[in-house]
């Protein structure tokens, strides 16, 4: 069995913030396999706290807000396999045309996305 807990928090358009990291630290100590956080509208760093992975925020999927920031998004594709290490990675997306459209893994977006997910 996995334990994947799904979070409302953080601020809207903004980068991950202190409350945000003492509440995955709580989830982790509680026995969260996996985070992963919604609300803020823009891309958050996605870590891993020992073995518990903690994605604070994918963007949007399916919304049309304007804002520059909120265009950039991703799909997080994440293995479970009991036993073994959690395995993750993220397929960044565009929301240009108000639908998810994958990426060219060398389009200048996809880095963008990619180093966004590392902050």
């Amino acid at each position: 069995d996995f334990v994947i807990v799904m979070v409302h928090w953080g601020k809207e358009y903004h980068r991950h913030n202190s409350y945000q990291r003492k509440l995955a630290k709580a989830l982790k100590k509680a026995g969260a396999d996996l985070v992963i956080g919604a609300h803020p509208h823009v891309l958050q760093k996605t870590q891993r706290l020992g073995k518990t992975l903690v994605a604070y925020s994918q963007g949007n999927f399916l919304f049309d807000q304007k804002c520059k920031g909120c265009r950039d998004s991703c799909i997080l594709m994440v293995d479970l396999e009991k036993g073994k290490r959690l395995r993750w990675k993220a397929v960044p997306v565009s929301l240009n045309s108000g639908r998810p459209e994958p990426f060219d893994s060398a389009n200048a977006q996809t880095r963008r996305i990619k180093k966004a997910l590392a902050k």
